[in-house]
């Protein structure tokens, strides 16, 4: 991101420094890059020569912009606060480290962070990926889920529980424990869960609505996802049925409606006459007490094979 002129004719770009007579930064990138990754090995290109659907905020790392949560990602960076804890996670040499230092954004003056949010920093900025590094699904998985299911589709994140539970580590340092700890696990197990599957994330939905946990794409077929963490189940209300019922999204996009996100209401209904909604249900086990996660479960539907009162 340039930022303003300075004395000598140059432009800010974080960490980076540009010269705007012939567009060449003059300070070499900080950052070692990965060689699975050759154009993060280059010691003068700013977001992988893509700063248009890039972003690098600390200039050590390079993100996507439609990586996970990552219009939330994007306001979150612009608190000094946010953007400094995001440049020691990551230069933090463990996934626990990492979300120790992350994690402290949501204790105490910050304790209004979205733990959706939150999880989806924790994945970006987690050393090398080291969370969704660790997730395995199979190839014949991927297979079902790549267009429309014939049944539902359920399975195990095999993989998943080590990464995350150096996760759990890392909050249980920064003093997140309680109900926000296990949530913001759970959303981090269902993110991963998403990606590992080959779902893309949608990072231009409405950030401050948290009737659904995530949106997602596959193929044609909009996936709407709710996370469970530790022994939480889907629960039920008398105006909109069991959570992720054909009740209870149809209730949540005349509520997106209403709140004036007209588009996305629009986008969803049609979807769903058009039978293109999925239900992905993921549930991940923490032991709160212990400090431990396990492997992320999870069941993925069709719009029609969602019952009317319950998922």
């Amino acid at each position: 991101m340039i930022q303003a002129y300075d004395t000598k004719d140059l432009l800010s770009a974080h960490l980076e420094t540009l010269d705007v007579s012939d567009g060449r930064l003059r300070i070499v990138d900080s950052y070692h890059g990965e060689v699975e990754t050759p154009l993060s090995l280059h010691k003068y290109a700013y977001a992988h020569n893509n700063p248009i659907m890039g972003s690098d905020p600390t200039g050590l790392f390079f993100t996507y912009i439609g990586q996970f949560a990552g219009t939330g990602i994007r306001l979150l960076l612009r608190s000094p606060k946010v953007a400094a804890a995001v440049k020691g996670a990551d230069a933090a040499s463990t996934v626990a480290d990492a979300v120790q230092i992350i994690g402290a954004l949501a204790v105490g003056g910050t304790a209004a962070v979205n733990p959706a949010l939150l999880a989806g920093l924790l994945l970006n900025v987690a050393p090398f990926g080291g969370v969704l590094k660790k997730i395995g699904v199979a190839d014949d998985l991927l297979k079902k889920v790549g267009g429309r299911l014939s049944a539902a589709v359920r399975g195990t994140v095999d993989g998943a529980s080590e990464g995350l539970t150096e996760a759990m580590v890392g909050m249980r340092r920064a003093g997140l424990v309680g109900n926000k700890a296990v949530q913001s696990i759970g959303d981090m197990g269902a993110l991963a869960t998403a990606r590992g599957l080959g779902f893309k994330y949608v990072d231009d939905f409405p950030i401050h609505y948290r009737g659904f946990d995530g949106i997602f794409k596959n193929g044609d077929n909009w996936v709407i996802a709710e996370a469970k963490g530790g022994a939480a189940k889907l629960g039920t209300t008398v105006s909109r049925g069991g959570q992720m019922s054909k009740t209870w999204i149809k209730s949540h996009i005349e509520t997106l409606r209403q709140r004036g996100y007209h588009s996305w209401a629009d986008k969803l209904d049609k979807a769903r006459i058009d039978g293109r909604i999925q239900g992905l249900v993921v549930s991940t086990p923490v032991d709160a007490a212990a400090g431990t996660v396990g492997n992320p479960t999870f069941v993925l539907k069709q719009w029609d094979q969602i019952d009317e009162m319950v998922f």
